[in-house]
Order: structure tokens, then sequence, then C-alpha cells
């Protein structure tokens, strides 16, 4: 069996038909597993987190659009002046109740935001790559991360903005799974020579 990537996937404490249905091993999907290239935004990206020291220092403000446009070389209605705009507001938008977010530029930002929600005994799980990507792919192996009770976890997404940067959040009474996502395809030819 051909293992595209592990990935961990939250779900929400009630258990709802789809989360539960997409948590079982042998579940085919297409599979769409991201990492955000730039798009057709006109953004070349960097692909490192900058050091806080650098990041503080750029402009990051929806009252500093106008500016950052002009930095970015972005034209009004273009794609790049949408992907500024989304990621500030996504940004600024006040966190739903319960949940906690920020916007991070920085390692040293985004491990400060983990520990003030995790602690310092925290365990790092990320996509291993994005193989298989808009493939057909099947779940495989799922283990739940404390047996499967509710626990808590802070997610980081990597957002389309001119420079790295991640939308970090953090949502209570969660339970997280680790699942390998395997190639139907190489799966299909093994499960039949198998019998």
């Amino acid at each position: 069996m051909k293992r595209w990537a592990s990935a961990t996937i939250v779900g929400p404490p009630k258990r709802s038909r789809t989360s539960r249905n997409h948590r079982t091993v042998g579940k085919s999907l297409r599979g769409y597993i991201s990492r955000n290239k730039g798009g057709s935004s006109g953004f070349r990206k960097l692909t490192l987190l900058k050091k806080r020291v650098t990041s503080s220092k750029l402009l990051f403000s929806t009252g500093e659009l106008l500016e950052l446009k002009r930095i970015f070389h972005s034209q009004n209605k273009s794609s790049g002046e949408r992907v500024l705009v989304y990621a500030l507001s996504e940004c600024e938008r006040n966190p739903s109740i319960g949940k906690t977010k920020r916007c991070v530029g920085s390692i040293e930002d985004m491990i400060d935001f983990v520990v003030s929600v995790l602690g310092h005994n925290a365990t790092v799980r990320m996509t291993e790559n994005i193989n298989g990507s808009n493939w057909n792919v099947m779940i495989g192996k799922v283990k739940g991360i404390n047996d499967g009770e509710v626990t808590k976890s802070v997610s980081c997404h990597e957002s389309l903005y001119p420079y790295l940067l991640h939308y970090c959040n953090s949502v209570p009474k969660v339970r997280v799974y680790v699942s390998d996502i395997v190639d139907v395809e190489v799966f299909k030819v093994k499960s039949l020579s198998s019998h």
C-alpha cells in the first residue's frame, strides 16, 4: 500500500455523520492535501516563516491596505488585492465564542501562541507531504490522540499572502485523530493480489 501522507484530523466532540464517515478506515474520497503555493494571485511566496524581528516590522492591517498594495504591486480589483483584503480581514476578525486565534508570520509567534494554549508539553503533528493531492485517496490507519477523548489542540493553516503567514486557532473540546492517507489504486491492486 502506497502511503501518501499522514494527517492530523480534528473533529468536534459530538460526532457528526460526515466527520465520523471521513475517519473510517477504507473510506475513499477525492484527496485535497493542501499546502498553499501562491496560486494565481501573482504573489511569489517566501518559503520560510520570518524571524519575529523581521515580521514585527512589516505592515499588517486593513488600515494600511493602500501602502500594502503599493509594496506588493497589487492593482485595484485584482486577485492580489483580494488576497490581501481576505487575509487581513480574517486575521482582524473577532474569534467565535470559545475559540482562540492568531495570525502569525514568525516561528516565535507561532510557538508563543501554542504554548499560551497548550503549555510547554505539546506534540507537533503535521501533514508529511502533499503527494496524492487531487487523486483518489483512501483513509488508512486511524489513531485517536488521547485515546479519541476530548482534548486541547492548536491548528495552524498556511494562509495565502505575499509572504508566509499562518492562521492558528484553538477550539475547545475537540477530538484529534491521526490518519494515514493512501493511494486507492495501489490499495486495490494489493487487495486483489492477496485474495
